[in-house]
């Protein structure tokens, strides 16, 4: 049977994506070494930390590197 999809698209249209997922990874990355300094701050207030990690687990989990 043949293939009705072509292939060739499906593949540049996933490198094409790649690249402009590429070029999030590193400002992501960024943000969440900004939250876990501010994390270290002295005399954060609960609500603050509290926030904070909650943003540092959103980043986590859109990059895909999660730490426990």
């Amino acid at each position: 049977m043949p293939i009705r999809w072509d292939a060739i698209a499906v593949s540049e249209a996933l490198d094409e994506i790649e690249k402009h997922i590429d070029q999030i990874y590193e400002p992501l990355n960024k943000a969440k070494a900004v939250a876990e300094q501010a994390i270290k701050l002295p005399d954060l207030p609960q609500y603050i930390d509290q926030r904070l990690r909650g943003i540092i687990g959103e980043l986590e989990r859109v990059t895909g590197s999660v730490s426990y």
